[in-house]
């Protein structure tokens, strides 16, 4: 089972400055409302830097985080924020890089949390409003009530930080709700099946019913869209929407396995489908309805987040370009290097990774028409891992927890 980065936990940021054009003068950091100042960050007379592409400018502001023994996680990049964990705080900057809010959890303790693939607490955009914290531990009975694993669910608003709900998925004694890879689905393992469960972005709980004639094996969110994930002893093999399932989605009958590969946390979804032995093949669908957008001829491997421009009228996964009527693009063929786009902005202008066995990466450079470009990539430097509005492309180094925000040059 793939598990996110982002369920790794960022832990504390150590300096935050901003430039202007006229000014290098560094930037307070404010606290939100009920916040004290005491995890604030130091100010600095530079603005932490990292190389990048001659596609974009110097920083503008960035922000160091302390680096430890596993890479850093990259933040949640919106139109708006630029999202992170800190420690048992979740906090968000605005495209000047001051702090827009924070916000707490009911936490669990070092001794108490649970540890593993999952990564605890791990951040999740989960609809184009609202971003989920999910924490996992052992929990103290109450009387003679037995402890148990529960799976706690925080869910903030992304333009102000105020708490839309915190629910609590309670488990058993030896073992907690499992998170899904997609959004905000959940499963408990069980006799004779498990329970597949989902949080909606208001904080509405759901326990999904069986799919008649299939075990099931988990669930997902697809914002406020729910869907079972089936299968048979610890092995997923399709998924059921509203009125819809893999084997009605899939390109043929002889596409028996079926999987959720992505979703933009809002309306769309990508299916992965498998003919056994055979090569997988790919559909983008608008997950209310399971209509069929587009039919892409290429493989996101590993990724399972569609990153979306600021005003989410586009979006981009591995080699995948979608536009805002879901239709995606391939970008790269058969016999060149193998491309995975990073970021998007709203008028389609694309950057991203192409790379090669045994040679150097280099920076590929979509344009708003679709024409391709690569650039150099300094070293050490790496592709963006968002966009904010006017143009900010948001830079991150999982190792050395460098952030930046680079305005984007004109292509």
């Amino acid at each position: 089972m793939r598990h996110r980065l982002a369920h790794l936990a960022l832990i504390a940021v150590t300096s935050v400055t901003v430039t202007t054009a006229c000014s290098s003068s560094p930037a307070s950091t404010p606290p939100s409302a009920g916040a004290s100042d005491a995890g604030a960050p130091a100010e600095s007379e530079h603005v932490p830097a990292l190389p990048v592409a001659d596609r974009f400018g110097p920083a503008t502001w960035g922000l160091l985080l302390p680096t430890s023994e596993n890479p850093s996680p990259p933040p949640i990049v919106t139109s708006e924020r630029v999202i992170f964990l800190e420690g048992e705080k979740v906090r968000a900057l605005g495209p000047d890089g001051k702090q827009a809010w924070e916000g707490t959890w009911n936490a669990f303790t070092a001794d108490t949390r649970s540890g593993g693939a999952s990564g605890y607490p791990f951040l999740r955009q989960v609809s184009p409003e609202v971003v989920a914290v999910v924490d996992g531990g052992r929990a103290s009975g109450e009387g003679l009530d037995r402890d148990s694993y529960d799976t706690r669910v925080a869910l903030f608003k992304i333009a102000d930080g105020s708490l839309v709900k915190e629910v609590v998925l309670q488990g058993t004694e030896g073992e907690a709700p499992q998170p899904g890879e997609i959004d905000l689905g959940f499963y408990l393992g069980g006799d004779p099946q498990g329970t597949a469960s989902v949080v909606l972005p208001s904080g509405e709980v759901k326990e999904l019913p069986p799919v008649e004639g299939e075990g099931t094996e988990g669930a997902a969110t697809i914002g406020n869209t729910a869907m079972t994930i089936t299968g048979d002893y610890g092995g997923a093999s399709g998924f059921a929407g509203p009125g819809y399932d893999s084997a009605s989605l899939a390109p043929s009958p002889k596409h028996t396995l079926a999987s959720v590969q992505a979703s933009n946390a809002d309306s769309w979804f990508v299916g992965r489908f498998v003919v056994p032995m055979g090569e997988p093949a790919y559909r983008v669908f608008d997950s209310s309805s399971g209509d069929l957008l587009s039919e892409p001829d290429c493989d996101p491997v590993e990724a399972d987040e569609i990153v979306m421009s600021p005003s989410r009228s586009w979006g981009v996964l591995g080699p995948m370009r979608i536009d805002s009527e879901g239709k995606a693009t391939c970008i790269g063929e058969e016999g060149q290097r193998k491309v995975r786009l990073t970021a998007v902005t709203d008028d389609g202008r694309s950057f991203g990774l192409a790379s090669q066995s045994g040679g150097d990466d280099v920076l590929v450079d979509v344009s708003a028409t679709g024409d391709i470009s690569t650039a150099p990539l300094p070293e050490g430097a790496a592709p963006p891992v968002g966009v904010m509005k006017d143009g900010l492309a948001i830079h991150f180094d999982a190792h050395t927890g460098t952030l930046t925000a680079n305005p984007i040059m004109e292509g």
